[in-house]
């Protein structure tokens, strides 16, 4: 019981909220415009709300029998992209204006809170028995360049599964000087057992 209520006490002040099942109205959005048969069920749907980012809310989509990945966003009642959300929420947020170590700090509150929001988490310490020969662990790494981009370079860890293994995965996010998220790529994975 502790633990849980720590976990809670923990997600409430880190800014992450657990994803729920999507309302009538955001499922209507999420089909409109796909054919019948590609029709979305709620169940395959999930949608969280990123306390820092009250306008945004990030819909993602089942993968698999326990993954949830982004996929699309509401703002402000209006469905969009994910880059394109990234955008106005971190324009919104004085993106533009800002200096690099600031630019730094929303791009990792964007990616903590909501691109990452249904579960992943940044690494920032070498988890117990990470790598091998080929595969090392390095902090998270971060660059705010001169024509007002930042880039994002960290392990991943991907939520606990049915799998009896832990799955990582180093990404680039790239935010351009608009705030849009410009680039997501996996550079590197590493699976290891639980402990």
């Amino acid at each position: 019981m502790k633990r849980f209520l720590f976990l809670v006490w923990a997600f409430s002040c880190c800014g992450w909220a657990a994803p729920e099942l999507p309302d009538a109205k955001t499922l209507e959005l999420v089909n409109q415009g796909r054919e019948e048969n590609q029709v979305l069920k709620a169940e395959q749907v999930r949608v969280i709300h990123p306390l820092s980012f009250p306008e945004v809310t990030m819909v993602g989509f089942i993968v698999g029998t326990n993954d949830c990945m982004a996929g699309q966003a509401l703002v402000d009642g209006q469905l969009v992209g994910t880059s394109e959300a990234c955008g106005i929420a971190l324009r919104s947020r004085g993106w533009e204006a800002a200096l690099g170590p600031q630019k730094i700090a929303l791009a990792l509150q964007w990616l903590e809170e909501a691109q990452l929001g249904f579960g992943d988490t940044i690494v920032k310490v070498k988890p117990e028995g990470f790598g091998d020969r080929n595969v090392h662990f390095r902090a998270p790494e971060t660059l705010a360049t001169l024509t007002g981009s930042v880039r994002v370079l960290a392990w991943i860890e991907s939520p606990e599964g049915s799998s009896a293994r832990r799955r990582f995965r180093r990404a680039l996010y790239w935010f351009g000087k608009d705030g849009r998220m410009m680039r997501s790529t996996i550079v590197d994975s590493f699976d290891m057992e639980q402990r």
